[in-house]
């Protein structure tokens, strides 16, 4: 019995010592709130809640973090789980509610359920009245309806400010001037001294376009309370929204005077210059910071942020490490270290971080679209549109996911399918005059998108208005000026295509596109020093070593187009020795080993790359080149170990389908299913389907493989006809093959004929063949 008590007792000690414990981080968490230390606070918080997992001030905390911070979700699911554990509490409740209204597909049956809980458990209270108001604001209530709502919220407790502040902003959304002003005025008689009041004003003030009575309101918050942050902030944006930067700027210069150099304070100011284009300015401020307060993260994410915007990826990934080095679970730094992967054309690494971070925080918006992309790179349709469920689920009004749809159905060879999405996501983001930039930005992209997949049609007259309507949106970007030279090049109207490629290297003059588009164009025209005169410009202007590689890749292929075949492979040396993990300067010298009949050569390359980087693209050449060499079994064991990286590999499953059909003897069921899911990520691609009918044609099922042997011809014609490849008739002559194996020796006989017409597109001995096949019938 006593050793029972002594139990009971430690467990009690132990239980205590955890409640403290979890306190203390409570505590901690609520002093970085005031100090607007948000990230440390969300770290706080959590690690109270992995010390007690019923501790509702944490949940509460951090759900104050994210919102500050933000992210909105997270913020939701925070204030949920606090409330799983005390429904009663009314304030948490009102938060809530006012989240649910915030979102982009605002929560409304919810907000209204809470509403009802708090107003029954308290009929006064102040802050479900003007919940209760802007619930009809939402749901599309008369005005009468709703300002009855905020004068009974007014009447209720008459000196609450925050009561005429919402009836004001709600005026103001109506253009009830007049009304808003003697609002606010009411609101600022009972309080002089209120530091909001002056703020809503002068907000208001702005709005209708008193810009000098605004400033006036702006400057007197900060007289009345030099140490209030939110007076600064509002003043400074108040100057920028008005292009006065140096006014602006000022103001930072005073909070930090008064409020003192710390790092929150130093980071607002380096936003302001990230907004105004200063980016060399920001890192500065940044790197002082880092100096003065090395773990302070929220420095280190701007300056990834800064690296990747610049593609400078080893920069921005050196950040993160840095950041996973101070916190192993921080999902925001794995996701910033997967898109430096992305960034380097790396998406299996990138996949790893993003299943790290998507396990600590599923619902991570940026987490689950990066996935999309990186799933994308690869090709792998299935699990991007996996995971585009799980973005739509979460986020249900996100206007990304109709990009994300068509961006996959363009993938699959869908064009039509992703010409309805994008033609949807248009029509719900025609240009409004209180339309967000996010909405703006899309917009742009979605016209880019429908024009370049006009241009793959050969639709030009569509793909030139769209592409135009992209790149009169601002920002106007180099990648406008370069899909429309390419629509001209296409159209065969070269100097345009050359004046486009130059407007776009004047935009962004190290931009990789526009730079190889101008030396292809010039290259395709036989003008030849002048690519290279313009080539070595952009070599001379370069600052940054990490482009080296691709300018000397460049120069190599204007070489090898010029039959210069030992300059060319000079250059890519040259490529290799500045950037020894630089794999497009392999890829081209294995390519270029090989159109010199040098194959064992061009496969040392790839296996030089495989060793650095495994990849299924790299299997897939290998295997390529070991069929040349008619080396089967070797080709068979590369299209495997490509499989094996990436099991949804299109053109690894088909190369493999066709090896087990016409050279290994292998198992005929398992080439059968290699090619029908080769045909389910891309559908339109002839090849395909040649190889499923030979499959088809191997197992003597005849009227399948003819079905097939079809599809994979018509598919070429059409192929053949909206581009500049050949048709190659090779289809039609198994398709003959197919008819003769049926006893079809008529219609077989007709496709004959049609191939041997096409002579000039088939090799020597595929013509003795057909010409062979015909006399025999």
């Amino acid at each position: 019995m006593r050793s029972r008590l002594v139990l009971i007792v430690i467990s009690s000690v132990i239980y205590l010592s955890c409640i403290n414990n979890a306190q203390k981080y409570v505590q901690l968490g609520e002093e970085f709130l005031q100090k607007r230390k948000y990230e440390r606070a969300v770290m706080a918080f959590r690690t109270a809640i992995d010390i007690n997992p019923s501790l509702v001030d944490a949940y509460d905390g951090l759900a104050k973090a994210y919102q500050a911070l933000g992210q909105i979700s997270e913020a939701i699911a925070s204030l949920e789980k606090a409330l799983r554990i005390k429904p009663e509490n009314l304030e948490m409740k009102t938060r809530l509610a006012s989240l649910y209204l915030l979102v982009s597909s605002p929560q409304l049956s919810e907000t209204e359920k809470i509403i009802d809980e708090i107003l029954s458990a308290n009929p006064n209270y102040v802050d479900a009245h003007i919940l209760k108001a802007n619930l009809l604001i939402k749901t599309g209530a008369s005005e009468d309806e709703i300002l009855k709502v905020f004068n009974y919220a007014i009447q209720l407790e008459p000196q609450r400010q925050e009561s005429y502040f919402a009836l004001a902003r709600f005026l103001t959304q109506r253009q009830r001037y007049k009304e808003a002003e003697d609002i606010l005025k009411r609101a600022l008689n009972i309080n002089e001294k209120s530091v909001n009041a002056y703020l809503e004003y002068g907000v208001f003030l702005n709005t209708v376009g008193r810009i000098d009575e605004a400033e006036k309101m702006f400057e007197r918050s900060i007289d009345i309370n030099s140490q209030f942050y939110p007076a600064y902030e509002a003043t400074a944006n108040f100057y920028l929204s008005n292009g006065e930067l140096n006014k602006a700027e000022q103001i930072y210069a005073k909070l930090i005077e008064n409020l003192g150099s710390t790092a929150e304070n130093l980071t607002e100011l380096a936003r302001f210059y990230l907004k105004t284009g200063r980016e060399n300015d920001a890192i500065n401020i940044f790197e002082k910071i880092l100096q003065q307060e090395p773990e302070y993260t929220v420095a280190r994410y701007h300056l990834a942020e800064i690296y990747l915007m610049r593609g400078e990826s080893e920069k921005a990934r050196k950040e993160t490490e840095n950041l996973l080095a101070y916190d192993k679970k921080d999902s925001g730094a794995l996701i910033l270290r997967a898109r430096t992967f992305l960034q380097e054309n790396d998406p299996l690494r990138a996949i790893k971080d993003l299943d790290l971070a998507l396990k600590i925080q599923p619902s991570s918006k940026a987490g689950i679209f990066y996935m999309i992309q990186a799933y994308l790179d690869l090709g792998q349709t299935e699990k991007a549109e996996l995971y585009l469920g799980d973005l739509q689920k979460y986020y249900p009004d996100y206007p990304y996911s109709k990009l994300l749809r068509a961006q996959i159905e363009t993938l699959r060879g869908n064009n039509e399918r992703a010409l309805q999405e994008l033609t949807q996501l248009l029509e719900v983001s025609k240009p409004s005059i209180d339309q967000t930039q996010e909405i703006r930005d899309l917009r742009k992209k979605a016209l880019s998108a429908r024009g370049l997949i006009f241009l793959e049609q050969r639709k030009f007259q569509e793909a030139e208005k769209s592409l135009l309507e992209a790149a009169s949106l601002e920002p106007m970007l180099a990648s406008d000026m370069t899909n429309l030279a390419r629509l001209h090049f296409l159209k065969k109207n070269f100097s345009e295509a050359i004046r486009l490629y130059e407007k776009a290297l004047e935009l962004d003059k190290m931009n990789l596109d526009a730079l190889s588009g101008l030396i292809n164009t010039l290259k395709f025209n036989k003008k030849f020093a002048q690519a290279h005169e313009r080539l070595q410009k952009a070599i001379d202007e370069n600052t940054e070593i990490r482009l080296l590689p691709a300018f000397h890749v460049l120069k190599s292929q204007l070489f090898q187009a010029e039959g210069r075949i030992s300059e060319a492979s000079e250059e890519l040396e040259k490529a290799i020795k500045i950037n020894q993990n630089y794999l497009p300067a392999y890829i081209s010298y294995a390519e270029l080993l090989t159109a010199q009949g040098r194959i064992d050569e061009a496969l040392a390359k790839y296996q030089e790359v495989l060793q650095k980087r495994p990849s299924p693209g790299l299997y897939v050449l290998a295997g390529i080149l070991e069929e040349l060499r008619k080396n089967w079994q070797e080709a068979e064991k590369n299209y495997r170990k490509a499989l094996e990286i990436d099991p949804d590999n299109p053109i690894a499953a088909n190369n493999l389908a066709w090896m087990i059909a016409t050279q290994t003897q292998g198992n005929l069921d398992e080439a059968l299913s290699l090619a029908q899911n080769a045909i389910e990520k891309i559908r339109n691609e002839p090849a395909f389907f040649d190889t499923l009918g030979m499959v088809y044609l191997k197992k003597g099922l005849y009227s399948q493989a003819i079905e097939s042997f079809r599809r994979a011809t018509l598919l070429d014609e059409t192929k053949s006809k909206s581009s500049t490849d050949n048709p190659n008739p090779i289809y039609r002559l198994r398709l003959a093959h197919a008819l003769i194996q049926a006893g079809n020796k008529t219609q077989a006989k007709k496709e004959l004929e049609l191939t041997i017409k096409m002579e000039r597109f088939l090799k020597p001995e595929d013509l003795d063949q057909a010409k062979n096949l015909l006399r025999s019938l």
